[in-house]
């Protein structure tokens, strides 16, 4: 909560000490909440302009999240994911993977799960949005919301991989 508060008040160095300590403490224990610090670190990552260090941790704990068969940790994931990719205007696979969040969004709300919306949201996938289009936008985003469920994963982090090794592969 703490790291989350820093991140949202842009404090990232204190963030940043804050995770440090969070690591000292735990030393090797494992645990689901200290498994979800990837997505924080991601969030950290991505508001500090640090991009490739973002898509690393979100696509950790994504693969994370599928081990543990936690699906909100996937939402969390594909949409910090989505963000990070808007961000460095990779729109094709940023929208894509934003469909992917919201077929996993329909999928917990239908399970009962209340989401109430994404942390941190500085608009970045609008911004993808009106750079491609309104249809071309949302035809990655049909494309994502049409990946089926046990395969979000695996589809969100070869985006992710794609895109941070060959990013004019991708550009649409």
């Amino acid at each position: 909560m703490k790291v989350a508060a820093l991140t949202g008040a842009r404090r990232f160095d204190a963030a940043r000490e804050a995770l440090r300590e969070c690591d000292r403490i735990a030393g090797g224990r494992q645990s689901p909440q200290l498994e979800r610090l990837d997505s924080t670190r991601g969030d950290l990552a991505r508001l500090a302009g640090e991009f490739d260090e973002a898509v690393i941790h979100y696509t950790r704990s994504l693969t994370t999240a599928e081990l543990r068969m936690d699906p909100r940790s996937i939402y969390r994931g594909a949409c910090g994911l989505a963000r990070v990719l808007a961000r460095k205007e990779l729109d094709g696979p940023a929208l894509e993977l934003a469909g992917i969040s919201e077929a996993q969004a329909d999928d917990l709300e239908a399970e009962g799960f209340e989401l109430v919306g994404f942390p941190f949201d500085d608009g970045e996938l609008e911004r993808a949005s009106e750079r491609v289009g309104g249809e071309v936008a949302q035809a990655l985003i049909a494309e994502g919301r049409a990946v089926p469920a046990g395969q979000r994963v695996k589809r969100a982090c070869h985006l992710a991989f794609q895109a941070s090794a060959s990013p004019e592969a991708l550009a649409r």
